[in-house]
């Protein structure tokens, strides 16, 4: 019998894993790198990678080598291109959308007596890069011996900010130790150059290349002030951006700015003396659009680079950290006895902030702004992964991503009509509203992308109470998409005039166009039956509203009778033998796969076999029926979701980073313990080692939200089903204890959970109530209840058929309650 505490047990598995990444340190509140050798170059950019939501600034190194993608993103700059088919059909998406590089500022050379500093040139004797999620700044240090045997010493720091958010700020700092000499520094802002092509083949996660999309239109240098501005080819967006430097030195500076189309430059000459630092500050300035002029978008850039330095540097710093203390206090989770834990966790929850804190009016890019991949579209991700994040930890954020899903409608209405229905179908994959997936059966098939978008409003207002948003945007949206469903789906009389839904495709993207995905059909359901709930609340309490909204969307009485009735009808495959809900309604009838014969080489399974060998088999990309548990989870008995979880876990291989997250959450709930512990070491640690081997693409947003999924709702217990908070936690062997809040309604409530006790504190508010398993607790303000921690039946281990060594794991995404007759008091509870 092994005694060992089980999270050790299961965290050893990875003892290879990171020894191979020995070169980045974990530290409970930094991501730290000693590596001289430019190891991990990919990696690194991605790891080290700063922003705010809107402009995103890969972790690339101030010299130009090494390099694998230097990239500064702009959340929802983008460029177009035909998408061309060997065979086109009907309704097939036409225009493709990428995320393109915009000029990157992160280029700082130094020269050292006209010699270039490298760092594979040198003798290093000290190097330091540190990525503090305390304070959302990156700060470098490097202390090297030039060839000539003189000692230098390099410090940095860098953001993008998060109170001003067009700006990204470089400090770069360079003192010579022990000899005089002339140093050169050449600060530049620059259209990129290509990423260097692995010679791999074409990997469908990763974006394209798009070489020469910007087309110069104006620039300009004056004094220590550069400015450039250009446009995309096709979409015609355009961007203007600025640098202005301010040099401090003890002697003999000479400085100049030069502009060209694509590179603007500031060259500063310094006659540098032992133990007088040289320092470079430099303010940079983004602002883009697909409507307002190039003068304008110029202008802009020139206010925002003067508030820029009339605020100044320290300044700037201290509002990044209290816009940083801010989001710990509610969002921060902590875990006492593992510090490893505790490092996984902050990693995903400072990329969950980083990403998502600035990005108004814009939606939350499958990989953040930390690189191209998935051509930084919007995804299913955001809704389903990341909203309930926010919507508990910081709601306007998630007020504001529903905004921008409103924004969308329009595009919605037109793809609805494009493939041939009433009302509005979000795009499976986009960047301005428009479907951007060539590839149907595992794109614009997924319909479950109207309930997602519903599913988040739902949950935001579950955690605010905010009713406002049921009326604007909230009902419109409720009815263009409940018009879809009815379009799309029938009462088949062979299946005794039950609701049916054919021809789709749910989250398991290795089973496509199948006849009633369960997990469609049930989210479906809950799409239908919330418009119903939100028009008749709207009716009786807002009725100017409800007119408003009617009269607008042509909205007729008998149309929600039929919402009604196709949602209580709704058919939910199921097979009596097994006592099992079922995936489609034929997935009992396909083959078995051979698991045990496929090797490992061969996951995922996506990039090795043909799309309809994988299709015709049982074999699952990522949790889908077991979603619906987690997602609906007062819809199943817990012997029903026992029995899906027991049947579908085994068959699942992972190969989507989104998966981990909710079998964690599943495995817990039902008390396989080791399962869910495995299961959320793999979430929390997908970018952090790599698992899905494409973390120098970006980081994978969904799986970063789906690690706090699997802390809050898994060893949390967390549900909210029909408006009420219960808890039910579990804490890992291995662990003294841990620590999260949510915020709810206004009101901040504390869970610390312990091997024997459980303790509720209400931090902010006056009164809130929560259930400790099946007690009910009132909190009042300041109050604090101790409740036992009932020892769990720990079940054995759950064997998977696709089996594969945790630390060796590769996967990646992409490419309804019962009803009450009576009406509930509030609506979306």
């Amino acid at each position: 019998m092994n005694d060992q505490p089980l999270w050790d047990r299961v965290f050893a598995e990875f003892a290879d894993r990171r020894a191979e990444f020995s070169d980045f340190v974990w530290e409970p509140d930094a991501l730290v790198q000693h590596d001289p050798h430019g190891r991990h170059v990919g990696e690194a950019e991605t790891l080290f990678a700063v922003s705010n939501g809107f402009i995103g600034v890969r972790g690339s190194l101030e010299e130009d080598e090494p390099s694998y993608e230097r990239a500064t993103l702009l959340n929802g700059f983008h460029e177009t291109w035909p998408i061309v088919y060997g065979e086109a059909a009907y309704g097939f998406a036409k225009t493709g959308q990428t995320i393109v590089g915009v000029p990157d500022a992160t280029l700082m050379k130094l020269y050292v007596d006209d010699e270039p500093f490298r760092m594979d040139r040198v003798v290093v004797r000290r190097c330091e890069r540190r990525l503090d999620w305390r304070r959302g700044i990156v700060r470098r240090e490097v202390e090297w011996e030039t060839p000539d045997g003189r000692s230098l010493a390099l410090r940095t720091r860098r953001f993008v900010s998060l109170e001003h958010r067009h700006v990204v700020v470089f400090d770069y700092e360079v003192e010579m130790l022990d000899a005089s000499g002339t140093l050169t520094i050449s600060s530049e802002l620059a259209v990129p150059s290509p990423r260097r092509d692995s010679g791999e083949e074409v990997d469908p996660r990763r974006a394209r290349s798009h070489e020469g999309v910007l087309v110069p239109v104006a620039h300009s240098a004056q004094g220590d002030r550069a400015m450039l501005t250009l446009a995309t080819r096709r979409s015609a967006m355009t961007v203007a951006c600025g640098m202005h430097h301010l040099v401090q030195d003890g002697s003999g500076l000479e400085s100049s700015t030069t502009a060209g189309e694509t590179m603007a430059r500031t060259v500063a000459i310094v006659d540098a003396q032992p133990e007088e630092p040289v320092r470079l500050r430099k303010f940079v300035a983004y602002h883009s659009s697909a409507r307002t002029g190039a003068e304008e978008l110029g202008f802009r850039v020139e206010q925002t680079l003067d508030r820029a330095l009339h605020v100044g540097i320290e300044e700037l710093g201290r509002h990044q950290e209290e816009r940083m203390q801010r989001y710990w206090q509610i969002a921060d989770i902590q875990i006492e006895g593992s510090d490893d834990a505790q490092s996984m966790v902050r990693f995903n929850l400072f990329q969950l902030h980083q990403n998502t804190v600035r990005a108004d009016g814009f939606g939350f890019p499958a990989k953040g702004l930390t690189g191209t991949g998935y051509e930084g579209q919007y995804f299913w991700d955001s809704d389903i992964y990341v909203v309930p994040h926010l919507a508990y930890t910081q709601p306007q954020l998630a007020r504001n991503f529903i905004g921008f899903r409103a924004g969308m409608l329009g595009f919605a209405r037109n793809r609805a009509k494009e493939v041939g229905h009433d009302g509005a179908l979000y795009p499976w994959r986009t960047i301005n509203g428009e479907e951007a997936s060539a590839y149907y059966a595992a794109g614009t098939a997924q319909y479950h992308i109207n309930a997602d978008v519903v599913w988040a409003m739902r949950k935001y207002v579950r955690a605010t109470g905010d009713l406002d948003v049921v009326a604007d945007p909230g009902l419109e949206i409720l009815i263009e998409t409940a018009r879809f469903w009815v379009d799309l789906g029938f009462f088949s009389e062979r299946m005794g005039g039950e609701f049916v839904i054919n021809g789709v495709t749910g989250p398991d993207e290795y089973t496509t166009v199948v006849d009633n995905n369960l997990y469609t059909n049930l989210m479906a359901r809950e799409n239908l039956l919330s418009a119903v709930e939100a028009a008749e609340w709207m009716r009786a309490r807002r009725p100017g509203d409800y007119q408003r909204i009617a009269h607008k969307t042509g909205l007729r009485e008998e149309e929600t009778g039929v919402w009604r009735r196709a949602g209580e009808l709704m058919h939910v495959p199921w097979d009596d033998q097994k006592r099992l809900y079922l995936q489609d309604d034929a997935f009992l009838k396909r083959e078995m796969w051979n698991f045990a014969d496929t090797p490992e080489e061969n996951y995922p399974l996506l990039l090795n076999y043909h799309p309809l060998e994988i299709y015709r088999h049982q074999v699952i990309k990522q949790a889908d029926v077991v979603m619906a548990t987690f997602l609906l989870g007062d819809w199943f008995s817990q012997d029903e979701k026992r029995r899906v979880f027991e049947y579908f876990d085994p068959i699942t291989t992972g190969d989507s980073s989104l998966s981990a997250s909710v079998q964690s959450v599943m495995a817990t709930e039902l008390g396989l313990a080791q399962n869910g512990v495995e299961y959320f070491v793999q979430s929390a640690l997908v970018d952090l080692l790599d698992l899905s081997g494409n973390v120098s693409d970006g980081i994978h947003l969904a799986a970063c939200g789906g690690t706090w999924q699997a802390m809050v709702n898994g060893f949390g217990g967390f549900r909210d089903h029909g408006g009420d908070l219960r808890f039910q936690p579990v804490i890992p062997s291995g662990w003294e204890s841990f620590t999260f809040r949510i915020l709810h309604h206004d009101h901040v409530i504390q869970v610390r959970t312990g091997h024997d006790q459980v303790v509720y504190s209400l931090v902010e508010g006056t009164r809130a109530v929560v259930h400790h398993w099946d007690e009910q607790i009132v909190l009042t303000e300041g109050s604090t209840e101790t409740r036992r921690n009932p020892r769990r039946e720990e079940l054995p281990r759950l064997a998977r058929a696709a089996e594969r060594p945790m630390a060796e794991h590769r996967g990646e995404s992409h490419d309804a309650t019962h009803w009450d007759n009576d009406g509930p008091a509030m609506p979306f509870t």
